[in-house]
């Protein structure tokens, strides 16, 4: 931050593989705060015109449904949620926008399945985040970390741009942080 003028840069770019058939769908999140959230602004201009040429979803455990990007409800693009996103074309995608702080990052988990995302440019591993939510890990959000990759899988990384599903077994919100790794993470994706 210089004055009034506050600092923003491009965020390096990810590789994202195209297709239209459903087993093309990836787990999907952002590991900055973009300049703009709309999801047009982060993606539109890597991956073209939606809904023709992109989807983007994300899953509310509350309707127990998905709401698609420009359904009303639709969140702004944010670290630390993940989405569903099928694209036409394979293209690399990059926004402008700040680096998430380097200290832990709060996610709300609303009950049952919630999508996340690592909100941070570099990985952190799972147990990890386990020790720094002692008594939420395993007593209300369950030890599973799981990415999609044709088929369920379970992970022990939170990976930058990937998402990744988390279930809260209780019946209220909770709040799991995610902690910036010790010595700067794992490798550096951004």
């Amino acid at each position: 931050d210089i004055g009034a003028y506050e600092y923003t840069e491009v965020i390096k770019d990810t590789p994202f593989s195209g297709g239209t058939d459903v087993t093309n769908y990836k787990l999907f999140s952002i590991p900055f705060n973009p300049l703009n959230g709309d999801a047009d602004a982060v993606l539109g201009d890597d991956l073209g015109e939606p809904p023709s040429d992109w989807r983007l979803s994300i899953y509310d455990s509350g309707l127990d449904d998905y709401i698609e990007y420009g359904e009303e409800g639709f969140p702004e693009l944010e670290p630390g949620l993940g989405f569903w996103l099928i694209s036409r074309y394979t293209a690399s995608i990059s926004a402008e926008g700040t680096p998430t702080p380097k200290k832990g990052f709060p996610v709300e988990l609303k009950p049952g399945w919630n999508m996340i995302g690592c909100p941070f440019e570099v990985e952190v591993i799972w147990d990890d985040i386990k020790t720094a939510n002692p008594g939420l890990i395993p007593d209300v959000v369950s030890d599973v970390l799981y990415e999609y990759e044709g088929m369920y899988v379970m992970k022990n990384t939170l990976v930058p741009w990937k998402g990744y599903w988390v279930k809260n077994n209780d019946t209220a919100p909770c709040t799991m942080v995610i902690p910036y790794p010790q010595g700067g993470g794992g490798e550096d994706l951004g």
